[in-house]
């Protein structure tokens, strides 16, 4: 619209408002600035702080030198206690006292380093001491009941294996002497209880039973006795004189 109407964009022109000038310098990037010298100096300089902590531990080691070289170090000649002592009759090397009854080095001096009070240094020894003392006492006691257990364990293993071996050698007594009875032409025919009444249950009952010491040896003996035969030699003899005169014995320890 002509004549400077209302539709005019008045901000389309930014020249009538700023310098060129102004203008011309905004095309430019902005320069970075610099790095002063105060920030370059300070890298190379130490914060007040460390520069205390620094000083303080050079002063402690200065102070820790002098002293220790101070106790090494023995009393001179010309020391005003020196000559006292020498007047009441010390020599050089010897003990204190008229007879040389007394004390033949100087007494030691605890330096006390840090800035705890009287007391506290011997007060936390005797923590840590007690402290030390009773997790000692926990390693004794979990290494005890790690022993009961690891012997436990061991008799139930024992056990287990012992068990299972007398049921093996009772199976293989057994077989020998059913074979023994066949060959002989004895029938055992059923084998029951006395109280048995034929119940299946009391059957099942029979089958679970578990096998003893005792009903091997039974087993053994009735095998040695009829037989002659020998579980653990594995062999047969002729006669109870030679196998009395052969066989070690009736157990398998004795084998």
């Amino acid at each position: 619209m002509e004549g400077g109407g209302e539709d005019d964009d008045y901000m389309a022109d930014l020249g009538c408002f700023l310098d060129p000038k102004h203008l011309q310098d905004g095309k430019k990037k902005a320069p970075i600035p610099a790095a002063s010298s105060q920030t370059k100096e300070s890298k190379g300089k130490l914060h007040w702080k460390d520069k205390r902590k620094e000083s303080r531990e050079r002063a402690k080691k200065s102070e820790q030198a002098q002293l220790t070289e101070g106790l090494n170090t023995a009393i001179p000649s010309s020391n005003i206690g020196f000559k006292l002592l020498q007047q009441m009759g010390y020599k050089p090397g010897g003990a204190l006292g008229k007879h040389g009854q007394g004390a033949l080095e100087p007494l030691k001096v605890d330096v006390k380093h840090s800035r705890t009070g009287l007391g506290v240094d011997e007060r936390e020894r005797r923590f840590k001491a007690r402290a030390a003392k009773q997790q000692e006492i926990q390693r004794d006691l979990k290494r005890k009941i790690d022993d009961v257990s690891r012997r436990d364990f061991q008799d139930r293993q024992r056990s287990s294996w012992q068990a299972g071996k007398i049921s093996r050698d009772y199976k293989k007594a057994a077989s020998a002497l059913a074979q023994l009875e066949e060959l002989a032409g004895i029938s055992r025919g059923e084998v029951k209880r006395e109280d048995d009444n034929g119940d299946d249950d009391k059957e099942e009952e029979e089958d679970e039973v578990v096998v003893t010491e005792e009903d091997l040896m039974r087993i053994v003996e009735d095998l040695r006795r009829r037989f002659f035969y020998c579980v653990y030699c594995g062999c047969k003899y002729d006669s109870a004189e030679e196998m009395e005169g052969s066989c070690p014995g009736l157990d398998e320890d004795a084998h």
